[in-house]
C-alpha cells in the first residue's frame, strides 16, 4: 500500500504570520537557494548590509554581501550543503573587522543563515583572533599579491597589495568573480587565461602562469602567478588560493636580454628555471618556421625529429632537475625544405650571486657537416683490411686489440669548444 505525504500549503494568513515570525527572529537572516541566490532576507539583514530587498532578493549572496564573505563561510556553507546537519562558525570579516557568529541549517531547496555580531571575543575566540591576525599579518607584509577564491573563482578575501595596486576598496571586489575585477577587466585574452586556470584548480591541479595585469587605467604589470586548491577532509577542493608576483622589471630586462639575442647570427633560445623553454630569437624562428608561442613550453618538440625526441627530452628535463649544464644532439626540421639536419643542443645555467638559477641560455649550433663526414669515414674504415678505429669528440671505438701506429686525420670542428681546437684521430693496428 503506498503510502502518502501529507502536504502542508500555506494560506494568505499563515504566510504573513510566517514572514512576521521570520522579521522577529534576532539576528540577520538569509534564505538562499541550492545556488547561493538571495530568497528572502529580513529586515535585520538588510540593515547589516545597507541596502533594499530589491537590492538583495534574486541576486548572489556572495556579490551582495561583500561585509560577510570568508573563506570561513564558505567551508561552512558548503559542509552544511554537503552534510544536510546544523552547523555554526565564527570569524572575523574582512571588511569591518567585526566578529560574526553565523548558524547554518539546511533546507529542502537550499539553506538559511543566521548572523549574529559578537561583542569581545571569549578566551578560546582571542586565541583563534590573533592566530587569524597574525596570518593576515604576514599576509599584508609579503611583497606579493593573495586572494582566497572558491572553486568558480568567486573572491573571498584577498591583501592589500592588489588592492593598493587598483586603488579599490576591498568591498568592492569581495563576492565578486576575479575575472570581472579591474586587474583583467581591460584585457580579454587575460580574461580567458585566467578563467581557464581557475577551472583547472578548482578540478585539483597546481596552475602556473605568467600574464599581463591592468589594475587601473594606463597601468601595466606582468604576474607570475600560482592558483592552489584547498582540500577538505573529504579530499574534495574547498576553495582556491592563488599568489601573484610582480616581474614587470625582470620581463623589461627579459626584452632588452631577448633584443641582443635577435642580433646573435646563431640560433638561441632561453628557459625558466623550472624548464619552460620561454623565448626563441629571430634566427631560430626563421630557421624552424615556428612562432615563439608555438614553441614555448615543450612545443619546440615539433619540429625535433620524432627519433630523437624521447632522448632529447629526458637531457633536457635531467639537466633542469639537477642544475647542470645541458648538452646533447638532436635533428631539427629546416622549415623551408622540410630536411632535418644536426644540431649541437647546449644550454647554460645563469645564476645570480647565491646560485639560484635565473635563467637557461641555449645554443643550436649546426653540426650536420660533421656528422656527414664521420659517416663517410665509418664507411671509409669498413673497407680497410686491419683493425682500425677512430677516436676523438663524438668519435667511437670499433675495436682495439693491441698497440698500433696512429695518423692524424683532418681535424673536424669543435662545437664545444674553439672551432677546430679538437681533431679526430684514426688508427691502424697492423695484423702483420
Amino acid at each position: 500500500m503506498l503510502k502518502t505525504r501529507h502536504i502542508t500549503r500555506l494560506t494568505p494568513e499563515s504566510h504573513e504570520t510566517l514572514l512576521t515570525i521570520l522579521e522577529t527572529l534576532p539576528g540577520a537572516l538569509f534564505v538562499l537557494d541550492d545556488a547561493s541566490i538571495i530568497i528572502y532576507a529580513n529586515a535585520s539583514a538588510q540593515a547589516l548590509l545597507g541596502t533594499t530587498p530589491e537590492t538583495l532578493v534574486g541576486n548572489s549572496f556572495w556579490g551582495c554581501a561583500p561585509q560577510l564573505v570568508s573563506t570561513a563561510l564558505y567551508q561552512a556553507i558548503q559542509k552544511t550543503k554537503q552534510t544536510r546537519a546544523l552547523t555554526d562558525v565564527q570569524y572575523v570579516s574582512s571588511v569591518t573587522q567585526r566578529w560574526l557568529h553565523v548558524h547554518l541549517s539546511s533546507t529542502s531547496g537550499g539553506l538559511t543563515l543566521q548572523f549574529h555580531e559578537m561583542g569581545a571575543p571569549a578566551e578560546r575566540q582571542e586565541i583563534a583572533h590573533q592566530r587569524e591576525s597574525f596570518y593576515m599579518e604576514v599576509l599584508e607584509n609579503v611583497h606579493a599579491g593573495i586572494v582566497f577564491l572558491t572553486p568558480e573563482g568567486i573572491i573571498l578575501d584577498l591583501n592589500e597589495v592588489p588592492l593598493d595596486d587598483a586603488q579599490i576598496r576591498r568591498e568592492e571586489v569581495v563576492g565578486k568573480p576575479l575575472v570581472e575585477g579591474p586587474w583583467w577587466s581591460f584585457s580579454p585574452p587575460s580574461q580567458a587565461q585566467i578563467r581557464a586556470a581557475i577551472a583547472r584548480a578548482s578540478r585539483g591541479e597546481t596552475v602556473r602562469f605568467e600574464t599581463p595585469i591592468y589594475p587601473r587605467e594606463g597601468m601595466e604589470l606582468h604576474l607570475e602567478a600560482a592558483i592552489t586548491p584547498h582540500r577538505g577532509a573529504d579530499h574534495h577542493v574547498d576553495y582556491l588560493i592563488m599568489a601573484g608576483i610582480d616581474i614587470t622589471a625582470r620581463k623589461h630586462a627579459e626584452e632588452k636580454l631577448h633584443t641582443l639575442i635577435d642580433a646573435i647570427p646563431q640560433l638561441v633560445w632561453t628557459g625558466r628555471p623550472d624548464g619552460y623553454v620561454d623565448f626563441y630569437n629571430q634566427r631560430w624562428r626563421d630557421y624552424t618556421g615556428l612562432s615563439t608561442e608555438e614553441a614555448q613550453g615543450e612545443g619546440w618538440m615539433q619540429c625535433t625529429h620524432p627519433e630523437d625526441r624521447k632522448r632529447v627530452l629526458e637531457a633536457w628535463q635531467n639537466a633542469v632537475q639537477t642544475g647542470t649544464p645541458y648538452e646533447t644532439e638532436q635533428r631539427l626540421r629546416q622549415s623551408t625544405t622540410g630536411n632535418y639536419r644536426w644540431f649541437l643542443m647546449q644550454a647554460t645555467p645563469y645564476t645570480d650571486a647565491q646560485g639560484t638559477i635565473l635563467k637557461y641560455i641555449g645554443t643550436c649550433t649546426d653540426i650536420h657537416d660533421k656528422k656527414r663526414i664521420e659517416a663517410e669515414l665509418s664507411v671509409l674504415i669498413d673497407t680497410i683490411p686491419q683493425l682500425v678505429w677512430m677516436l676523438g669528440p663524438m668519435a667511437r671505438v670499433n675495436t682495439a686489440t693491441s698497440a698500433g701506429v696512429t695518423i692524424p686525420v683532418c681535424p673536424l670542428n669543435n662545437t664545444r669548444g674553439t672551432a677546430g681546437s679538437r681533431s679526430s684521430t684514426l688508427t691502424i693496428l697492423s695484423t702483420h
